[in-house]
């Protein structure tokens, strides 16, 4: 159950977060771009990869590639509002983040699976804010001129 509402909630944000990214794209430069396209991968691929760590406990080949994937896929999706570079760039982000989150889902014990899940979470939510706040801000300053 907790699981499932972590793996939503996560769902729901990266959406917000490429729609606003979606709009305010002629806003933003292709740096701060790839600092997203990046970040995004990072963390979800982080995310995804501890959480299928946890869940297909033993299996560690498959957990890799799921996390591989996920985090692969949300740097694509995020850095194809910008250029090949940028889709270069996340979509190795979410490699080398899916990779350690499927060891440290495979590593951590049992009795710690909701302690690290929450600490994955939080740690995805914070960097989705941090990118909301930039994005509009950005798109307020260029209003403004």
């Amino acid at each position: 159950m907790t699981l499932g509402l972590y793996a939503l909630c996560s769902i729901l944000a990266i959406c917000f977060v490429g729609v606003s990214l979606c709009i305010y794209r002629n806003h933003l430069s292709v740096m701060h771009g790839m600092v997203f396209a990046m970040a995004i991968a990072m963390v979800n691929g982080l995310f995804a990869g501890t959480l299928v760590g946890i869940l297909f406990q033993g299996n560690l080949f498959l957990s890799t590639i799921i996390g591989i994937s996920i985090g692969s896929s949300a740097g694509i999706l995020i850095g194809s509002f910008h250029s090949i570079i940028v889709i270069l760039e996340g979509a190795l982000s979410g490699v080398m983040a899916g990779m350690m989150g499927a060891m440290l889902g495979e590593m951590v014990a049992a009795t710690y699976w909701d302690v690290m899940m929450f600490i994955m979470f939080a740690l995805a939510l914070f960097v989705y804010l941090l990118i909301i706040i930039e994005v509009f801000k950005m798109g307020k300053n260029h209003k403004m001129k």
